[in-house]
């Protein structure tokens, strides 16, 4: 009994694709916990410097900064009817404020005790150090973050996808017994030449094969399986070899055009008919 391998190129190649799927969701990963969240906070700290610096261009000359009418303590509420308005009819120090606000939101930060200024006047010098002569960072907008997170869990499901198609490919196994031209399927039952109506090829471009068993074969009497001959070597020249046996003509025609020509039947990807398929042992 011969036994088959996986194909070294499709393996090389389904791991790659693989690898880059789940260095896709690494990379959406460190950047929904990473990258943008600290871009966030860089943008929100330097909104709240815009935001002090528009409140205190609001008021009067001489007049402090209150902590009461600086700060938010409800980040949330405040959100939500600054969003209300036109952005026409808002005060400088609304918007500014509504800009700020949102930059917390987008970072998961909107509590109360991001949002109190306990001393104004001190945060805006300390702010205005740290962000003069630097360039402000762009600001998030509600769906960076999100379209991170949406990014790892594709990128991770289609590298954990191909791996698992990898692992099953490889635990499949199909054997030959050259001398009574019989495959045994991977799920261990067998098929004689006896057991098999035809053979279609109409989608070898593919690299499949249809094989349609006859009643009364246990398990797959009158059943159409589909075998993969791309990624179990060397299942296709067995396959051939028992289409040849059985159909001597087939045999001819594809010495004399080569087996892509010849298909069953005169059934082939350019003759236009398709056979419902019915299931398979690959």
């Amino acid at each position: 009994m011969q036994t088959t391998t996986l194909n070294r190129s499709w393996l090389i190649k389904s791991g790659i694709i693989s690898a880059v799927f789940l260095g896709f969701g690494l990379w959406g990963l460190y950047d929904a916990l990473v990258v943008y969240p600290d871009r966030g906070v860089r943008s929100a700290d330097f909104l709240k410097y815009q935001y002090l610096q528009a409140v205190q261009t609001s008021l009067d000359s001489g007049v402090a900064m209150l902590p009461e009418s600086v700060s938010v303590p409800d980040p949330g509420a405040e959100l939500e009817r600054l969003s209300k308005l036109e952005p026409a009819s808002m005060r400088p120090r609304d918007a500014a404020k509504l800009r700020w606000l949102e930059a917390v939101s987008y970072v998961g930060d909107l509590r109360p005790e991001s949002t109190t200024i306990s001393d104004p006047r001190a945060a805006l010098e300390n702010l205005t150090q740290s962000w003069t002569g630097q360039s402000p960072p762009k600001p998030l907008t509600k769906w960076d973050i999100p379209v991170q997170w949406l990014i790892m869990a594709l990128g991770t499901a289609g590298g954990l996808y191909g791996a698992g198609l990898i692992l099953r490919v490889w635990r499949q196994r199909y054997r030959f017994d050259p001398g009574a031209k019989a495959l045994t399927l991977p799920d261990g039952s067998t098929l004689r030449l006896e057991d098999i109506e035809d053979f279609d090829r109409r989608k070898w471009d593919k690299f499949l094969m249809f094989v349609r068993v006859k009643p009364g074969h246990s398990p797959h009497g009158g059943k159409e399986l589909r075998l993969d001959l791309l990624r179990h070597v060397p299942l296709e020249s067995w396959v051939v070899e028992m289409e040849h046996t059985l159909f001597p003509d087939r045999k001819e025609a594809d010495d004399d055009g080569g087996e892509g020509e010849s298909t069953p039947g005169g059934v082939g990807p350019e003759s236009g008919k398709v056979v419902g398929d019915a299931g398979g042992g690959g």
